[in-house]
């Protein structure tokens, strides 16, 4: 499918060297096997340290809640003391969603910065590369908060008295 496709213009000004296709008996350009593979090796890695920051940034919006509630909760007004942990989860939410908004901007931008970079010769497949790395991408940061609060909010609460914390705060709790 590869040899049928025209080669993309911004491959053809970029690409080393050359040779010659079988097929039409034309130079045409050529960009190393290896080369492509290390570049797209070299992406995946991104992929996975950017996966990485969606997880920080998750934990750092559940320890955000955490602080908040105790915060509010310790502040002594009454009207804030009974709607602390609304308050808490509603500003975590807001501040979720700015990090979703700021990572989704961030991440199509890389997306297409890595796919360029790995120098695919067809239109095709930089099209395809580019919509796998964005569906990556956006997957993990639209359903991180989702998988979290489905699989893993209120499991790791302890019981009364003997609450678990996570940096001296405690854990969540499904209320």
């Amino acid at each position: 499918e590869d040899i049928e496709e025209r080669p993309r213009p911004q491959f053809a000004a970029l690409a080393p060297m050359t040779t010659i296709n079988p097929i039409t008996g034309e130079e045409e350009p050529y960009f190393p096997k290896r080369a492509r593979i290390n570049r797209m090796m070299t992406g995946s890695m991104v992929i996975i340290i950017m996966i990485a920051v969606v997880i920080m940034f998750l934990i750092s919006v559940i320890l955000y809640r955490a602080i908040i509630a105790v915060i509010i909760s310790r502040s002594g007004n009454f009207l804030l003391v009974s709607s602390a942990s609304r308050i808490a989860s509603l500003t975590g939410s807001v501040v979720n969603l700015f990090f979703i908004l700021l990572l989704s901007k961030i991440y199509i931008a890389l997306a297409l910065f890595l796919t360029k970079w790995e120098m695919h010769r067809s239109q095709t497949t930089f099209e395809d590369a580019f919509t796998f790395k964005v569906f990556i991408f956006e997957f993990i940061n639209f359903y991180s908060s989702p998988i979290y609060i489905a699989f893993f909010k209120g499991r790791f609460v302890g019981y009364p008295g003997h609450y678990n914390k996570l940096l001296g705060i405690r854990n969540e709790d499904c209320a």
